[in-house]
Protein backbone atom coordinates (compact mmCIF):
# COMPACT_ATOMS: atom_id res chain seq x y z
CA UNK A 1 0.00 0.00 0.00
CA UNK A 2 2.79 2.39 0.88
CA UNK A 3 4.48 1.84 -2.51
CA UNK A 4 1.17 2.51 -4.28
CA UNK A 5 0.82 5.91 -2.58
CA UNK A 6 4.37 6.83 -3.55
CA UNK A 7 3.87 5.95 -7.23
CA UNK A 8 0.76 8.09 -7.72
CA UNK A 9 2.53 11.51 -7.40
CA UNK A 10 5.32 10.34 -9.67
CA UNK A 11 2.81 9.13 -12.26
CA UNK A 12 0.99 12.46 -12.14
CA UNK A 13 4.27 14.33 -12.60
CA UNK A 14 5.21 12.23 -15.62
CA UNK A 15 1.79 12.73 -17.22
CA UNK A 16 1.99 16.50 -16.64
CA UNK A 17 5.48 16.77 -18.13
CA UNK A 18 4.39 14.71 -21.11
CA UNK A 19 1.41 17.02 -21.77
CA UNK A 20 3.54 20.17 -21.41
CA UNK A 21 6.12 18.85 -23.87
CA UNK A 22 3.42 18.38 -26.53
CA UNK A 23 2.12 21.91 -25.93
CA UNK A 24 5.62 23.36 -26.38
CA UNK A 25 6.13 21.48 -29.64
CA UNK A 26 2.83 22.69 -31.10
CA UNK A 27 3.55 26.31 -30.14
CA UNK A 28 7.02 26.25 -31.73
CA UNK A 29 5.66 24.72 -34.94
CA UNK A 30 2.89 27.31 -35.19
CA UNK A 31 5.41 30.15 -35.18
CA UNK A 32 7.11 28.80 -38.30
CA UNK A 33 10.77 28.43 -39.11
CA UNK A 34 13.35 31.14 -39.49
CA UNK A 35 15.05 31.28 -42.83
CA UNK A 36 16.84 33.03 -45.61
CA UNK A 37 15.90 33.95 -49.15
CA UNK A 38 18.02 34.95 -52.10
CA UNK A 39 16.04 36.70 -54.79
CA UNK A 40 14.72 39.81 -56.43
CA UNK A 41 12.98 42.72 -54.73
CA UNK A 42 9.37 42.82 -55.94
CA UNK A 43 8.24 45.77 -53.83
CA UNK A 44 9.66 47.90 -51.05
CA UNK A 45 8.01 50.43 -48.73
CA UNK A 46 10.57 52.19 -46.51
CA UNK A 47 7.82 54.05 -44.64
CA UNK A 48 6.08 50.87 -43.41
CA UNK A 49 9.24 48.76 -43.37
CA UNK A 50 7.74 46.07 -45.62
CA UNK A 51 9.69 44.29 -48.34
CA UNK A 52 8.50 41.64 -50.81
CA UNK A 53 11.09 39.33 -52.34
CA UNK A 54 10.76 36.64 -55.04
CA UNK A 55 13.10 33.65 -55.17
CA UNK A 56 14.45 32.31 -58.50
CA UNK A 57 11.81 29.54 -58.21
CA UNK A 58 9.04 32.17 -58.16
CA UNK A 59 8.21 31.94 -54.44
CA UNK A 60 7.37 35.34 -52.93
CA UNK A 61 7.55 36.32 -49.30
CA UNK A 62 6.55 39.53 -47.51
CA UNK A 63 9.02 40.52 -44.80
CA UNK A 64 9.07 43.23 -42.14
CA UNK A 65 12.26 45.25 -41.85
CA UNK A 66 10.91 47.72 -39.35
CA UNK A 67 12.40 51.15 -39.07
CA UNK A 68 15.74 49.94 -37.65
CA UNK A 69 17.05 48.65 -40.99
CA UNK A 70 18.34 51.63 -42.96
CA UNK A 71 19.28 49.51 -46.01
CA UNK A 72 15.61 49.40 -46.98
CA UNK A 73 15.83 53.00 -48.23
CA UNK A 74 18.54 52.02 -50.71
CA UNK A 75 16.63 49.09 -52.23
CA UNK A 76 14.62 49.29 -55.43
CA UNK A 77 12.37 46.95 -57.35
CA UNK A 78 14.56 44.50 -59.30
CA UNK A 79 17.54 44.57 -56.89
CA UNK A 80 19.10 41.16 -56.11
CA UNK A 81 19.29 40.54 -52.36
CA UNK A 82 20.14 37.90 -49.76
CA UNK A 83 17.94 38.26 -46.67
CA UNK A 84 17.94 36.42 -43.34
CA UNK A 85 14.76 36.60 -41.28
CA UNK A 86 13.35 35.20 -38.05
CA UNK A 87 10.32 32.98 -37.48
CA UNK A 88 8.03 36.03 -37.38
CA UNK A 89 9.33 37.19 -40.79
CA UNK A 90 11.27 40.09 -39.29
CA UNK A 91 14.42 40.82 -41.27
CA UNK A 92 17.67 40.21 -39.40
CA UNK A 93 20.04 41.16 -42.27
CA UNK A 94 19.93 42.36 -45.86
CA UNK A 95 22.81 42.00 -48.32
CA UNK A 96 22.42 43.65 -51.70
CA UNK A 97 24.09 41.62 -54.43
CA UNK A 98 25.48 42.86 -57.73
Amino acid sequence: MRQLLFNKPISMLIITLFAVSFAAVSISQAAGPAGAIKGEVVSVDPNSGMLEVMSPEGKTIMLNAGKQIEDLKTLQKGDQVMIEYDKNKNIKSINKEG
